[in-house]
């Protein structure tokens, strides 16, 4: 039996949210997804971003801190011998975000810009969690269509093509900021 954990390039992202600490509905196309948040404080929005600048999460592989990230995990195992390999795929996603503390104290108008960088943002994140989904089929298809001994070399193709894509995706969207994730 051929055990292969990867841990798939985190996707970083920027932005804010302002949730209850219940999962957004955005994500509820993918239940799996755990969704994390970070509060964030202040009486205006700049000083809203400040405390985000402060408090934003490290990027898992050293490179820039974003306001909140996204990654996934995929898991399988294999099993079998001769040409093809039988292999049990899982996969776990998570998101880390900010929330708008109680005691935030923002205007009516920095409040509805919030609320509209909240749903960019979710959207942009769903992108995002929404292409790992995506390659599922063609990572099942890559670790049976061969022998157990090189699955994990033909799922490593596709898992790169998965990174490459999620790269592309954030370069086209500048990390959502060209789709209203910007906050103030």
């Amino acid at each position: 039996m051929v055990r292969a954990f990867l841990f798939i390039a985190t996707v970083i992202l920027a932005g804010l949210v302002n949730q209850a600490p219940a999962k957004a509905q955005r994500f509820a196309d993918y239940p799996e997804t755990n969704v994390e948040y970070y509060e964030v404080t202040g009486k205006r929005a700049r000083a809203v971003r400040a405390d985000i600048n402060r408090k934003r999460p490290a990027a898992f592989d050293g490179g820039p801190r974003f306001d909140a990230r996204a990654s996934y995990y995929f898991s399988w195992t294999t099993r079998g011998s001769g040409p093809r390999c039988n292999a049990t795929l899982t996969i776990e996603t998570s998101v880390r975000i900010p929330k708008l503390a109680a005691s935030a104290q923002l205007s009516k108008k920095d409040q509805a810009r919030w609320s509209d960088y909240v749903e960019a943002l979710e959207a942009h994140e769903v992108g995002h969690i929404a292409l790992a989904y995506k390659a599922m089929p063609d990572i099942r298809a890559a670790l049976e269509g061969g022998p157990c001994e090189s699955a994990n070399d033909r799922a490593k193709v596709i898992l790169d093509n998965l990174a490459m894509r999620q790269r592309e995706f954030d370069r086209i969207t500048d990390h959502g900021r060209k789709t209203g994730s910007t906050f103030p």
